[in-house]
């Protein structure tokens, strides 16, 4: 009140000197010297601690709401009544109440009616900014605090109304009390095979409790991981003190939505719409999980979960990761390197790809390496979960010319078997880094074999694939430059043709990318591969042919996306909408034809014709694929891929399509001569060819791109042969045999097999070939 007194008398004493000034000015006399902002009341010395402008399930504020706040904090010795003053953003503003008061050294929290964008400010009832910041966009759930230092940073450890540090965090959050009634007891979003199955899957899960003396009815709740959706629960009657487990993702009697790993967040709510309950899903440790722990406030971290038993053993924190001083990557022409370790906590590493535990190596000081070198570490302290496990991976002077790949498989010894026995079934946890400029990336995942017949061989194909229960849902970057930039899987492949050409499989679908935009295929990308710190060979980075795959190249959502994959089976959709249809009606009549053109996209179908023709590709069968979109029209369409017996035998080339040679498949030979008694389609796929054998499939282009490709991996390829034991001459022999091949007429063989194999008339050849 007296703070408030003197700012009255100077106001007072303001308007005073003003009314003289004006006064004095109309009878000429001498101008007064007094300045009016040296008689303003003094601004009081606060600051803006802490902002938090998407608060979704971190701080309740009045009434159950999660609204957008700020902190003020006021470091001096005397009282501060705020009342009247505004909060400013943008254009924006909302004036604060009469009981706005800060005591010395305290924190007021101010929930915000302002939509907060790039700065905030506190501005006096007189229009003068008493304190400001500019802020950067913030995730959910995530403040930015102000230090010790007075510098200000990014935190999921928000601390309202406390100091913005670790102890400040911790106060807060012991002060969140558990409601009464249903509560969200544990949450695991990183299910790794330890805890219950779903019908084979192992789902992320919830466990539910009864919080309260009275019987509770489980189907007047819902479940969700948004404020605006509602999953209904099952109909049963939960007793006091009773849990049940619920399901999330896939799998019968899964709630339909998955949970982040990274960061999400969990909503109960009640009959009425009201958010009973509701957890931030952030940091969880890798196969731990989040929940509640009898007779506390807030909510504790896990290392090992307990579904459907009493939680115990739980954490406020989760260790942050280990950081080394030396960045990981390419190190040519070092002499020796040293890397330090840091943490808070005890450090403890491994060498040999490994995750790290309390048994592994424990760190004491600089780590020296002479040559390529894998670490791992994870960070330990009492009263924390254990870290996440950090992968540093150190290439040096190895001099590769392609972007590294390097993979740690976290269980070694059962790489090695699952390597050796060919077991397609077994899944490992796994790192997967890759040093490429601006598209680098160190993402944790899971590791299974790929292929088929080229399990046989020495070095195989793997798959990759960011799972959320990995800690990595996916990776975020545009790694082939089509402008696709998130990726839920990989494929490292090594393909049949490795220890011959190695390029077939890259040539052709590099043919298509240059030619066609509307037939699916694979990007790619040359890397030479470390597998626990071991040089493994030359392989190529791939887009994995998956649901995923195809919504990011139609730009569809990927739960509007089937796949089917030949020889497609009798009952599935294919079947029964193309190629029963396709193979059974007399498609040179307009309306049979027409109901093919409605659920094939016959354009993308001739383009995957003509470049299978053209390779001459012996191994179709097993290698279809055919997407189709709810989104898109809703047109099944096929995608290019798995090209490795392609340009060896020129009479494979069109025989094989039209199943007059080699193995692919009844259903799509059949279907195609059939398409090929329409004279729309058939001018259509002469025409589309013709203008390809000039173009991208001609002598010259062909011959230039394989030039081009090998010439890029010439230096790999040499140390591959190496590796695994095969002569560098052979490569270069058989890429002299398809250049051969190529220059000895392999497009004219390709046009001879068409005409013959469709019964192309001699003037529709002249028509469209010129020959």
């Amino acid at each position: 009140m007296k703070n408030k007194a003197v700012c009255i008398l100077c106001s007072a004493l303001l308007l005073l000197l003003c009314a003289c000034s004006f006064e004095v000015e109309e009878i000429g006399a001498v101008e007064s010297s007094s300045a009016p902002e040296e008689t303003l009341c003094p601004l009081p010395e606060l600051v803006i601690s802490e902002l938090m402008t998407k608060n979704r399930t971190s701080v309740p504020g009045e009434n159950g709401t999660y609204p957008s706040w700020a902190e003020l904090y006021n470091p001096s010795a005397g009282t501060v009544a705020l009342g009247g003053y505004l909060i400013r953003s943008g254009g924006d503003t909302q004036t604060l109440p009469e009981s706005a008061v800060i005591a010395p050294g305290q924190y007021l929290m101010i929930e915000l009616d302002i939509h907060a964008k790039d700065r905030l400010s506190l501005v006096s009832p007189d229009g003068r900014t008493v304190t400001e910041i500019d802020f950067p966009k913030l995730e959910k759930d995530l403040s930015y605090a102000r230090g010790a230092d007075g510098e200000y940073f990014i935190t999921e450890l928000c601390s309202p109304g406390a100091e913005n540090s670790t102890s400040g965090y911790l106060s807060f959050v012991s002060s969140l009390t558990v409601p009464e009634g249903l509560i969200i007891n544990e949450v695991c979003v990183s299910n790794t095979g330890d805890m219950p199955l779903n019908n084979g899957s192992f789902s992320d899960w919830v466990e539910l409790r009864n919080n309260s003396a009275e019987p509770v009815e489980l189907s007047d709740y819902y479940l969700s991981d948004k404020p605006g959706e509602a999953y209904a629960l099952p109909l049963k009657t939960l007793a006091a003190g009773e849990m049940y487990l619920v399901y999330c993702g896939k799998g019968d009697g899964a709630l339909p939505f998955g949970l982040d790993a990274g960061q999400d967040e969990l909503y109960l709510k009640n009959a009425r719409g009201e958010t009973v309950d509701r957890l931030p899903l952030r940091n969880i440790p890798v196969g731990g999980s989040l929940g509640r722990l009898g007779g506390e406030n807030g909510y504790f971290y896990f290392e090992l979960p307990s579904p459907g038993r009493e939680n115990g053993g739980g954490h406020r924190l989760v260790m942050p990761e280990v950081r080394a001083s030396l960045e990981p990557g390419l190190y040519d022409g070092a002499e020796g390197l040293s890397v330090e370790l840091f943490s808070d906590g005890e450090i403890y590493y491994t060498t040999d790809g490994s995750a790290p535990t309390e048994a592994s190596i424990p760190y004491t000081g600089p780590i020296s390496l002479e040559s390529s070198a894998l670490i791992r570490a994870v960070a330990v302290k009492d009263g924390c979960c254990r870290s996440r496990v950090s992968t540093f991976n150190y290439i040096i002077n190895a001099y590769h010319e392609l972007p590294v790949l390097c993979l740690a498989t976290d269980k070694p010894n059962d790489f090695s078997y699952m390597y050796s026995v060919n077991n397609k079934l077994l899944e490992l946890g796994a790192n997967l880094c890759l040093f490429d400029g601006e598209n680098s990336f160190n993402a944790d995942c899971g590791l299974k074999l790929k292929g088929k017949t080229s399990l046989s061989l020495s070095k195989k194909s793997l798959g990759v694939y960011f799972r959320d229960r990995y800690g990595d849902g996916s990776v975020k970057r545009d790694l082939f430059g089509n402008g696709i930039d998130e990726y839920s899987s990989l494929s490292l492949r090594a393909g049949q043709d490795y220890p011959v050409a190695v390029i077939r499989n890259e040539l052709c679908q590099t043919l298509v990318q240059q030619n066609s935009d509307i037939l699916p295929t694979q990007s790619s990308k040359y890397c030479a591969l470390y597998i626990n710190g071991r040089y493994w060979g030359l392989y190529c980075l791939k887009e994995n042919i998956n649901e995923q795959y195809y919504a990011s190249q139609a730009g569809v959502g990927k739960d509007s996306v089937c796949v089917v994959s030949g020889p497609a089976a009798l009952s599935s959709d294919f079947y029964q909408q193309v190629l029963i249809p396709g193979m059974r009606t007399d498609l040179a009549e307009e309306e049979n034809y027409r109901l093919i053109d409605s659920r094939l996209d016959i354009d993308a179908f001739i383009d995957w014709v003509v470049f299978e023709g053209w390779s001459g590709n012996s191994d179709t069968q097993g290698n279809v694929k055919f997407f189709l979109s709810s989104e898109n029209g809703g047109k099944w369409t096929p995608v290019f891929y798995d090209l490795d017996w392609c340009l060896r035998d020129p009479g494979c080339t069109f025989n094989v399509m039209a199943g007059t040679a080699a193995n692919c498949g009844v259903e799509v030979p059949w279907m195609l001569r059939n398409l090929m008694t329409n004279g729309e389609f058939r001018a259509k796929l002469l025409q589309r060819y013709a203008d390809l054998t000039a173009s991208g499939l001609s002598d010259e282009n062909v011959l230039s791109l394989i030039d081009s490709m090998s010439g890029e991996i010439d230096s790999e390829v040499q140390r591959d042969r190496e590796r695994w034991g095969l002569k560098y001459d052979s490569w270069l022999s058989e890429l002299d045999r398809i250049r051969e091949l190529i220059q000895n007429g392999w497009l004219e063989t390709s046009i001879n097999n068409l005409c013959s194999a469709f019964r192309i008339t001699e003037g529709e050849r002249a028509e469209y070939f010129g020959r």
